[in-house]
């Protein structure tokens, strides 16, 4: 029973005829937010294990931080969360001159129209920044908390939608940063994001394409892919593999497809 009440959970309701998305205690209405192509990313055990620590996060009033490399899928993640709950993701990626101002107008648009926020790299931002950001964030987790239907960002009232989420990403090392105030450390869950294991995305996805002998190829293309790992990271450093090497599978599938 604790673990069907753990697993996220689409209910139909008749009487209003919606859906509701459910877990554990969380219970909130599916956003209808068209995705058309929804975010690629193979779910591994890691994988898992952190959508489900967020979602759970999310259903406590926590502010979930995942925590990882650059190339550990972590806005990714945020994504997929946000297109599993119906909900327009607002991705707000770090510069160290980011005013309150801008971050005042972000926060409002996602209070007003329940979209889930997906600060991005924030030990990246300034401490002043970061301040301001933590007051709001505990403001609009406490706000829905106490079932309110407005709050005030920056001396401006405004709606809240009971649906909206905050999501932060950080490196792996946020604790040894020192503009990082120690609020944000204190008060958001960290949620650890294992560099991925190559072999087993692989892995996934071959068999998932029509691979069979998959126990044979993957540690070939596994040593491969880590071959080239140091040529991607000097090049395309923020560019996760695991976005590369799913096309390089595709490929290598028509092929021999195609004889």
């Amino acid at each position: 029973y604790l673990e069907w009440l753990n697993s996220l959970r689409f209910r139909f309701l008749p009487n209003s005829a919606s859906v509701q998305v459910e877990f554990s205690d969380l219970k909130i209405d599916f956003g209808y937010e068209y995705w058309g192509k929804t975010p690629i990313l193979i779910h591994t055990p890691t994988i898992d294990a952190c959508l489900s620590d967020c979602i759970y996060s999310l259903s406590q009033n926590q502010l979930p931080m995942i925590t990882g490399s650059a190339a550990a899928a972590k806005q990714v993640i945020g994504k997929t969360l946000a297109c599993l709950f119906g909900q327009f993701a607002y991705i707000i990626r770090p510069f160290p001159d980011m005013s309150e101002y801008f971050l005042s107008k972000i926060l409002t648009g996602v209070v007003s129209t329940g979209a889930l926020a997906i600060f991005s790299g924030i030990e990246q931002l300034s401490e002043k920044s970061l301040c301001y950001l933590f007051d709001n964030a505990h403001s609009i987790i406490s706000a829905n908390e106490a079932g309110s239907s407005r709050i005030t960002i920056s001396s401006r009232l405004s709606d809240l939608n009971k649906n909206c989420r905050i999501l932060f990403t950080a490196d792996s090392n946020f604790v040894s940063y020192g503009n990082i105030p120690p609020q944000i450390k204190v008060f958001a869950r960290p949620i650890s994001l294992l560099s991925p294991s190559y072999s087993k995305i692989i892995d996934i996805y071959m068999t998932s394409v029509g691979f069979r002998e998959t126990k044979v190829i993957v540690p070939k293309f596994s040593n491969f892919i880590q071959s080239i790992s140091s040529i991607f990271s000097t090049f395309l450093p923020n560019i996760s593999l695991a976005s590369r090497f799913l096309e390089i599978c595709t490929t290598a599938k028509d092929m021999i497809k195609h004889g």
